[in-house]
């Protein structure tokens, strides 16, 4: 017998799915392609338990006959090449022939189907890839799918699938993706029933992004197009210091097609550099208008990426683009300067005064390894201090602390002065120390945020004007979902109108002009599944991180009794030598290597 066969076509398209149909979102794409091709005005998209046990996608298409239902569903059936040489030049969204059938070898898979010549529609069922009813149907002129149970034959495939709210959050940014780069379809999406998505055919880009993404985003963004031979750029940027705290809202569509481009994404994070503050991402709608040969589609199965025969020629023209919108909108900003705010977590005025501290008697020396200056890690050479010489976490009111800590010690660290903006000398016992204060205070801020919210006693203050605001639909709804979720950690959110939202209160330490940031990057991220609401543990964890990193946006220099009272507070917590993030709060450098950089005693 031999060691080689044929596989079964079953089993043939069940490996294309593993490669074609990841997760939910890939068979929403697939269809949404689909119902373009077919020449769609109107396009529905249903979905519950985030896709995992029901998608259906109707549009109003040019439909397929009985004999063309039947063949769209064999592998490698397709209408939109004929030979090689069209993979050169494709026009079309789909065309590999690959995903109707993958989809329907691991769901239960119906096809609806009908063309306008005909006075009734063929309806087609599979389990598992195979007919097993194929009959005549009363239905509208188009074509809807639906695909149930999805995985069914592959429950390991199921595994790996996210939460519900997750997969849900992929399907809607992907169907509002589509809705964005073909204005004149209207889109509409349903999730567990409620209308998400509702955007009838729109005159153009701005009509779509205000019913999408709102009218405040609308009026945020600059609009810009720009040709360059056969290239044509077009579409919206933010106005600085609009920003997000990941990639979601930079969205590049190249001839309709939603792509994930690190060509045109490089080149406006390049362009945008000094424009917006370090980590955050402009909010960017940019459509690429291109010959069809210039680009080749067919780099990966889902078709997400693409790659542009002359890379340089785009990114020039991307980099050039942004730069002259930016420059003459006047939106440059020194994001390095000093911010006449003090620093949260600084101004400690329960802290006794150094003057009135008696001397402190420095502890020996430990034996740990010298760190070498040329790499920067977060060497642990200051040991955290013992309880007799640290002091207790100041409270935004006084209180008494579970476990105070009682001594009057001050900083064994002689100031020295700044280093730049963002870090400060000081001599040590041992040697040099170069301290960040940024990030030791987002490490005091994050441990007290954990602690009253483990403990449940917020400290909050209310706002004497509540902040208003209103998001675009999407993230408003979750926002919504999530209110209570916020409020738990000290930040209560009301509701009052369609996307309208107002914050009555924070945590005590926490700036008040930054409330709708935080919100909006936690969201952001609840919407990326990185951050579980349904795991309060790790969620708070995630909360208080984000909390402390975005309680101010500037660093500004202190002065040497803020930097000694601010070191206090962070030789008090549990990994005073690291921020949240992992980033050193400080870098010792010891005097025996110093000395044996320079050859010399120092």
């Amino acid at each position: 017998m031999s060691r080689i066969e044929i596989l079964p076509d079953h089993v043939a398209n069940q490996i294309a799915a593993g490669e074609v149909v990841e997760r939910p979102v890939a068979v929403v794409k697939e269809l949404l392609e689909n119902s373009l091709d077919a020449k769609s005005t109107r396009i529905q998209v249903e979905i519950k338990r985030g896709g995992k046990s029901f998608i259906r996608v109707t549009d109003n298409g040019i439909g397929m006959t009985r004999e063309e239902g039947l063949l769209c569903l064999k592998r490698h059936a397709t209408s939109k090449i004929r030979v090689a040489d069209d993979l050169l030049r494709i026009a079309s969204f789909g065309f590999r022939g690959e995903a109707l059938p993958s989809i329907a070898s691991v769901s239960d898979f119906t096809l609806l189907t009908r063309v306008k010549e005909s006075d009734t529609g063929t309806r087609i069922q599979l389990e598992n890839g195979v007919v097993t009813e194929c009959r005549e149907e009363a239905t509208p002129v188009g074509t809807s799918i639906e695909v149930a149970r999805l995985f069914n034959t592959v429950p390991a495939r199921r595994k790996f699938l996210k939460t519900d709210q997750t997969e849900a959050a992929h399907i809607v940014q992907t169907v509002r993706l589509f809705a964005l780069a073909h204005p004149a379809v209207g889109f509409t999406l349903k999730v567990d029933g409620r209308e998400t998505i509702a955007s009838p055919p729109c005159p153009g880009l701005p009509e779509r992004i205000a019913e999408i993404w709102g009218k405040k985003i609308l009026k945020d963004t600059l609009p810009f197009e720009r040709r360059s031979g056969s290239v044509f750029l077009y579409g919206r940027l933010g106005k600085p210091p609009l920003s997000r705290a990941s990639r979601q809202d930079l969205v590049c569509i190249v001839n309709g097609r939603p792509v994930d481009s690190r060509t045109i994404q490089y080149g406006i994070l390049e362009a945008c550099t000094g424009f917006l503050p370090k980590g955050r991402y402009p909010v960017a709608f940019f459509f690429l208008e291109i010959q069809p040969e210039a680009i080749d589609v067919n780099v990966h199965p889902t078709k997400r990426e693409i790659r542009f025969r002359d890379e340089p020629q785009v990114r020039r023209i991307v980099v050039e683009t942004v730069l002259d919108l930016l420059l003459d909108h006047g939106a440059k900003e020194d994001f390095t300067s000093d911010d006449p705010r003090p620093l949260p977590g600084t101004n400690f005025e329960r802290v006794t005064p150094v003057s009135q501290m008696p001397k402190f008697q420095p502890p020996a020396p430990p034996s740990t390894p010298s760190v070498s200056p040329k790499n920067f890690p977060p060497p642990p050479v200051l040991p955290s201090p013992a309880p007799s010489t640290t002091f207790p976490t100041p409270r935004p009111t006084p209180r008494p602390e579970p476990e105070p800590r009682q001594t009057n010690h001050p900083v064994p660290w002689k100031w020295i002065g700044p280093l730049g903006t963002s870090t400060i000398l000081f001599r040590s016992p041992r040697g040099l120390v170069v301290f960040h204060p940024r990030a030791a205070s987002e490490r005091v801020l994050y441990e007290q945020f954990l602690h009253e919210t483990e403990e449940g006693d917020h400290q909050t203050q209310p706002l004497l004007i509540p902040q208003t605001f209103e998001w675009e639909p999407i993230p408003a709804q979750c926002l919504e979902e999530n209110r209570e979720a916020f409020a738990k950690q000290g930040f209560e959110v009301e509701s009052f109108g369609k996307n309208f939202f107002r914050v009555s209160a924070i945590p005590a330490w926490f700036e008040p002009g930054q409330a709708e940031r935080f919100l909006s990057d936690a969201v952001s991220l609840i919407r990326d599944g990185v951050l579980r609401p349904e795991k309060s543990g790790p969620f708070r964890e995630r909360i208080a991180e984000l909390a402390a990193r975005t309680a101010h946006r500037k660093d500004r220099r202190l002065s040497e009794e803020e930097a000694l009272r601010l070191i206090r507070k962070l030789m008090q917590t549990s990994s005073p030598h690291t921020c949240p993030a992992g980033k050193p709060t400080f870098i010792e450098y010891e005097d025996g290597e110093l000395e044996r950089r320079f050859g010399r005693p120092v």
